[in-house]
């Protein structure tokens, strides 16, 4: 298990607050940010959230994270 740093955890929070920022922009409902860190080895957080149009938002949240 790898020790969680300020950077790190501040590094998370902003990629977190980005991808909540997208998906309001694009008018999603019921955004949810589940934390797995506890659960999972490959990921600490799963984001979920509804809306009434297509998938054809991933294209737009992707290019911001990197």
């Amino acid at each position: 298990m790898t020790k969680t740093t300020s950077e790190t955890v501040s590094r998370e929070r902003q990629l977190l607050a980005l991808i909540c920022q997208g998906l309001d922009d694009k008018k999603a409902v019921d955004l949810k940010v589940i934390d797995v860190s506890n659960l999972s080895s490959i990921t600490d957080y799963i984001v979920v959230a509804g809306g009434q149009e297509s998938m054809s938002n991933a294209p737009y949240l992707l290019p911001k994270a990197r």
